[in-house]
């Protein structure tokens, strides 16, 4: 909840940057927003108290959309297009990690035969699904929103945790997916580097990662840890993503 007020406070931040280039929040996120209340934001952290709890603000949420849906169109391309595959059923995945009543299910025009898993905490799927219930959110058509139940950044989270909940929700470790990781900025490092290896074992060869960490030591342990569980990582400033400094 204090990640959702302070992408609404960044956005508001972003609106009277007079060359900011970051988008509004969606509606879905203000539905989020307002059932929260605004004690919720009150509440909402300063951009370096968002940075030191790992929150992404508006503008780096809409970059990683469209890193996202970029990277799935990529990966259509290879296993599909130039091999003239044709797609029944659910042959797309798209993993997203840490975002909390995320809306990417929602918002993103996703293509047919696309199945996004939101992996959250229990507590926060359920205040998602009524809220976006009540305002008639709806997967893009041919494309399905999935909610897995488990949080792998909690203090109790066991490995393998996530492979039986993602398996219960029809995840196929063997189609090619893209994973979004978002708001894991604070993860502990060892924890982190689990996450990251875990990730790396549910994932097939040609599956890709977007991911988020604030500026500093959070963003370089991020890429270490996947280099140490053998996956390429590259590591981008907020600028070269298309938004301004408020965005952290």
């Amino acid at each position: 909840k204090r990640a959702l007020a302070w992408r609404a406070s960044s956005r508001v931040a972003a609106a009277d940057a007079a060359t900011t280039r970051c988008p509004d929040l969606d509606v879905y996120t203000e539905a989020l927003l307002a059932t929260l209340g605004e004690d919720w934001r009150a509440r909402a952290p300063d951009r370096e108290g968002a940075a030191a709890e790992g929150f992404s603000s508006a503008g780096i949420s809409t970059a990683l959309d469209h890193l996202a849906f970029e990277r799935l169109q990529a990966l259509m391309e290879k296993f599909e297009v130039s091999k003239a595959v044709e797609v029944f059923g659910t042959m797309r995945q798209v993993v997203v990690i840490g975002a909390g009543a995320d809306t990417r299910g929602f918002r993103v025009p996703w293509p047919r035969g696309t199945a996004v898993f939101e992996v959250a905490h229990e507590d926060a799927h359920a205040f998602a699904h009524e809220t976006l219930k009540a305002v008639g959110a709806k997967p893009n058509k041919g494309s399905s929103h999935r909610r897995v139940r488990c949080d792998p950044t909690a203090s109790d989270y066991r490995y393998g945790d996530m492979e039986e909940a993602l398996a219960r929700a029809g995840y196929a470790p063997d189609v090619p997916s893209v994973w979004v990781l978002q708001d894991v900025g604070s993860v502990d490092i060892g924890k982190w580097n689990d996450l990251a290896e875990e990730i790396g074992d549910l994932m097939c060869a040609g599956s890709e990662i977007v991911a988020h960490a604030p500026a500093g030591p959070a963003s370089s342990a991020l890429v270490r840890g996947f280099a140490a569980a053998g996956t390429l990582a590259r590591a981008y400033t907020a600028g070269e993503l298309g938004c301004e400094e408020v965005d952290g």
